[in-house]
């Protein structure tokens, strides 16, 4: 994730395109295999197959990796998250006054019994009615730094989450893991729940 504009009234954030860019060498590689194996001063004896595969895989992420633009405008009330690939376009719409903190969820990935294995951090909006919408789906940044026998973990994740927070004047909170499933769906239910009431009671009032 990457801030790109941040002033009174406007708060932007895009992800990264590093999956796409990944393809997209993976493509030409394929390609060149194929139709100019000379283009990579490579044994033209290299089966054809090799080449189609490698073009299979370095297609999926050029057309599906979705590049996300989040939005929080303070001048329309509004967070907008539009997500977009190649292939299909998707556009969200959310109040900014129904957000009440910004959450940085921490997923272990652990493997056999061993610790801190394979974390993920995702940063997500908590609206009043207690659902969410993530803001990185499909990405997280966190790398580690090491020197010696001192390590960091850098998560760019909580920075940014730190900024909407400040950006909105509301709780940020980390260390926080993610909804279970039953946690959802009772969510959804209760959600489900108070709007079929309110519609009862509109109707009753008519």
């Amino acid at each position: 994730m990457k801030i790109i504009l941040q002033d009174q009234n406007q708060f932007v954030v895009k992800n990264s395109i590093s999956h796409w860019f990944t393809g997209f060498i993976f493509l030409v590689i394929g390609l060149s295999i194929i139709f100019k194996p000379s283009f990579l001063n490579i044994n033209t004896g290299i089966p054809l197959w090799l080449g189609l595969f490698i073009v299979m895989v370095g297609i999926i992420p050029v057309l599906f990796n979705t590049r996300y633009l989040i939005i929080f405008n303070k001048d329309e009330n509004k967070l907008k998250i539009n997500q977009k690939n190649l292939v299909k376009q998707k556009n969200d719409t959310y109040e900014l006054s129904d957000i009440k903190s910004i959450e940085l969820w921490t997923i272990s990935g652990q493997n056999g019994g061993s610790k801190n294995n394979g974390l993920q951090y995702k940063l997500a909006c908590i609206l009043e009615n207690n659902q969410y919408v993530i803001l990185n789906p499909d990405t997280q940044s966190s790398f580690k730094i090491s020197i010696g026998l001192a390590a960091w973990n850098i998560i760019p994740e909580k920075k940014i989450g730190e900024k909407i927070a400040a950006f909105l004047n509301i709780p940020f909170v980390e260390n926080r893991r993610p909804p279970t499933v039953n946690e959802t769906l009772n969510v959804l239910y209760d959600g489900v729940r108070d709007a079929v009431g309110k519609h009862v009671n509109q109707k009753k009032l008519e």
